[in-house]
């Protein structure tokens, strides 16, 4: 994978996939960290773009992006601890962001936490009552611990909410057959 990024080094490889991927990939405001994450990771560089974030953690201990992003990596490798803690930071920075909101549940559930997980998901629709993905996390979530009832509102709800969401025919079947082994 090459030496371990630094920042600052002059890094041609980074500038030139930069200047390929064009302004449809990057905003000119995007913080240059983040242009220079997105660059290493599209030339398949990821130890150095997980370096990357590290080394803007260690100056910015609460940055959102290199905190969300981080955990995602963590997530891939197994290391639901250390991402749980990362998703936290981030939720305490941004409470209305979604994604890690889900991220999380997602990590709670998978760390047998599913009462934590569904308070979550449920405390996120009570700030945003209409969001489609939290009903269709929570709806899959409460599926997979057997809460059917639960679940079948929650997609119902998502599905009149995003109705092309891909991912309902599978949870409605599931719904539908019953209980899967975990």
């Amino acid at each position: 994978p090459g030496p371990p990024y630094q920042p600052g080094a002059n890094d041609p490889a980074a500038v030139q996939a930069a200047r390929k991927m064009g302004g449809n990939r990057f905003h000119p405001s995007q913080p240059l960290e983040q242009r220079r994450y997105h660059a290493l990771m599209h030339q398949a560089r990821t130890a150095e773009a997980v370096a990357l974030l590290r080394t803007i953690l260690q100056a910015k201990p609460r940055d959102q992006f290199a905190n969300h992003v981080l955990a995602t990596h963590l997530i891939r490798l197994g290391d639901l601890s250390a991402a749980d803690r990362r998703l936290r930071i981030v939720l305490a920075g941004d409470p209305g962001n979604v994604a890690a909101r889900i991220m999380l549940a997602n990590v709670w559930d998978r760390r047998q936490k599913f009462a934590e997980a569904s308070a979550l998901l449920q405390a996120g629709l009570a700030g945003q009552p209409m969001n489609a993905a939290l009903h269709l996390s929570l709806g899959a979530l409460c599926l997979t611990n057997a809460e059917f009832g639960r679940a079948e509102k929650h997609l119902q709800t998502a599905r009149k909410l995003a109705p092309g969401n891909p991912a309902l025919p599978a949870l409605f079947r599931q719904l539908e057959t019953g209980p899967t082994d975990r």
